[in-house]
């Protein structure tokens, strides 16, 4: 059990991570990345977020899409699927108070646009998790994400400190930075996931 664990936890966060393997998400590198405040909100609210989608996508593609031979619609239906938890998550966060929602409900509305979310759900199919391994490689591909916007927010605050040539300065630095942190991301080897069984 806990080398499941940490296997599906290696693989969310390195081997499939959102941002610098699969390439979800990339609008909030690029957009919102300079502001801790934002990365922390959105980090949270996505990894929810992907942690009950996960969940409710695994069960609806294996129980309804499956046995009624209709997996062809599986994008559609996840993305209603992923749209009704992020509705049901901002009338909890409208409920539970002024703060809460002041913190967390202005980053919803970006998430529905969020190719992460949807993402990730047809990539734990495609990996065949059980109900357990979908719900805990959505937490960690939420961690995950969180993990690329601090990477990205600490080195462009250090970009911003240094002298970059003009042509450079902006978001081509950010994507010279970017390659080269994926070039990283990609020197793990799923080999290492034989280790955790």
């Amino acid at each position: 059990m806990i080398k499941t664990f940490l296997a599906v936890a290696f693989s969310a966060l390195f081997l499939n991570n959102l941002i610098f393997i699969k390439f979800f998400g990339i609008d909030s590198f690029l957009g919102l990345s300079k502001k801790t405040g934002i990365i922390t909100g959105l980090g949270i609210t996505v990894t929810a977020i992907l942690t009950v989608s996960s969940f409710l996508n695994y069960i609806i593609y294996k129980f309804i899409l499956l046995q009624l031979n209709i997996d062809f619609l599986l994008t559609p239906i996840f993305t209603i699927v992923i749209t009704f938890v992020i509705l049901l998550l901002i009338i909890l966060i409208k409920k539970s108070g002024s703060l809460v929602y002041e913190f967390f409900g202005k980053y919803l509305p970006l998430i529905v646009t969020n190719s992460a979310i949807l993402g990730i759900s047809l990539i734990s199919i495609n990996l065949n998790n059980d109900p357990l391994t979908s719900v805990l490689f959505g937490f960690f591909s939420g961690l995950a994400y969180m993990l690329g916007l601090f990477i990205i927010i600490t080195i462009r605050e250090k970009l911003e400190l240094s002298e970059i040539p003009g042509p450079f300065k902006g978001i081509p630095v950010a994507l010279i930075t970017f390659g080269i942190i994926t070039m990283i991301f990609f020197a793990f080897d799923s080999g290492i996931l034989d280790f955790f069984k």
